[in-house]
């Protein structure tokens, strides 16, 4: 996993919560204390989902309003800083969503073990997506709150559900 989506939990935890979260759930993931994620470099997929699950849990979340708060502040505080260029260059949700898979393909692209999520996008109508989520890391419910907040950094009204274990609505206004 890029070590990017790591340095941003850690990030939001610290920010939004208190450092000691940080420390508690790099302790319960069975981590050094001292771990340092760094943006451009690889963390194992084992490392990551373990410490992601133990944030869950150490900050007493379900997973849905995890995916949420991580989700906005990916896009809205992070992204927003470090991955602009992807953003500005697209203008609405809607032209992002046609660039995602290209997106995560240029951010992966100096790992050695390239593992983006893929996005498979079907229109039922000029305002209406249905997104296939594929990745073996399990990560929907991230899927859905960075769906959720693109709306809000593109300052547009759309609706985001999780229809199925691997499907996501998102309904554009």
């Amino acid at each position: 996993m890029h070590g990017s989506f790591i340095v941003c939990l850690k990030e939001m935890i610290v920010s939004k919560f208190e450092e000691s979260f940080w420390i508690e759930a790099l302790e319960y993931a069975g981590l050094e204390t001292t771990f340092r994620p760094i943006s451009n470099q690889e963390i194992a997929d084992e490392t990551a989902i373990k410490l992601i699950k133990s944030t869950i849990k150490k900050l007493n979340l379900d997973e849905r309003r995890f995916g949420e708060i991580f989700g906005n502040y990916w896009i809205n505080e992070f992204a927003r800083q470090k991955y602009f260029a992807f953003f500005d260059s697209c203008k609405s949700v809607k032209e992002f969503l046609g660039q995602i898979n290209i997106i995560h393909q240029k951010i992966t692209s100096n790992l050695s073990k390239q593992n983006p999520p893929i996005f498979t996008i079907s229109w039922e109508n000029p305002g209406t997506a249905i997104i296939e989520y594929k990745s073996s890391r399990g990560f929907i419910h991230i899927a859905v709150g960075l769906l959720k907040a693109l709306g809000s950094y593109y300052y547009e009204e759309i609706s985001v559900y999780r229809i199925d274990p691997n499907k996501i609505k998102v309904f554009l206004k």
